[in-house]
């Protein structure tokens, strides 16, 4: 169930986080004197919302794709200084504008609102920004499966084995002692014996009906498990378990 709400909530938060940040821009030219501080608080709040949403992702991106926290941590921590640095340079600046008018607050106000709204409607539907999310979602799936499905990895593979028995598909078959072997998945099981019969990723997709991201691990994890780096490594390891 988390893993199914991070990967529908994590965009979208995002996006929330994006407008809420938005209005508070939006108000700023109705309010005067010390009522503007409401604005400033909605902005605030937004942004540490923004803050610890990006600091779940990096801890994700550590746990699911290896990247060395001391890395992920400081280039998180960086653009955060980074941005505090200009954003108190342009502040200053902007407050100087607004006392000897030069601008007005409606002007910097539009010019916020739009470039948040850019943000929620077009970087976030991104391509590579959903793919990442939806690889990060798919990999914890992924993941989870195998926490709760140790033993029921071998179940997979006894039930795979029925084929053997009847003589029906001996790639199934040498799937499933090898799934019972090396602690396969049922899931990855499948996936396997699609692919040990030369089948592409787009093929298991279809067929499974999981994702791209989700046909990507499933491989990943298998060729891990097994000590084969390819499609052909696998097969060939098929043949040769299967003789």
């Amino acid at each position: 169930m988390a893993i199914w709400l991070a990967k529908l909530a994590a965009i979208p938060l995002l996006r929330g986080v994006f407008l809420f940040m938005a209005a508070a821009f939006l108000v700023a030219p109705f309010l005067a004197g010390s009522a503007l501080a409401v604005s400033y608080g909605i902005f605030g709040a937004g942004f540490w919302c923004f803050r610890a949403i990006t600091w779940a992702v990096c801890f994700s991106l550590c746990r699911k794709r290896g990247v060395r926290p001391v890395v992920a941590i400081g280039v998180l921590d960086a653009t955060y200084a980074l941005s505090v640095v200009v954003g108190s340079s342009l502040n200053g600046w902007l407050t100087e504008a607004l006392k000897v008018g030069t601008t007005e607050i409606t002007t910097v106000s539009l010019i916020a609102v739009f470039a948040l709204m850019f943000m929620a409607l077009f970087v976030l539907n991104g391509p590579n920004v959903r793919a990442l999310f939806d690889a990060e979602a798919d990999a914890g799936a992924v993941e989870n499966a195998e926490d709760v499905g140790g033993a029921a990895g071998a179940e997979g593979a006894r039930g795979i084995t029925v084929a053997e028995g009847a003589g029906v598909d001996p790639v199934a078959a040498t799937i499933a002692r090898l799934a019972s072997a090396h602690s396969l998945t049922p899931r990855e099981a499948e996936v396997a014996v699609l692919l040990a019969k030369g089948r592409s990723l787009p093929f298991v997709q279809d067929e499974l009906f999981i994702s791209a991201g989700t046909a990507q691990t499933h491989a990943r994890h298998i060729y891990k498990k097994l000590g084969v780096h390819s499609r052909q490594e696998l097969i060939d390891l098929v043949e040769r378990s299967g003789e």
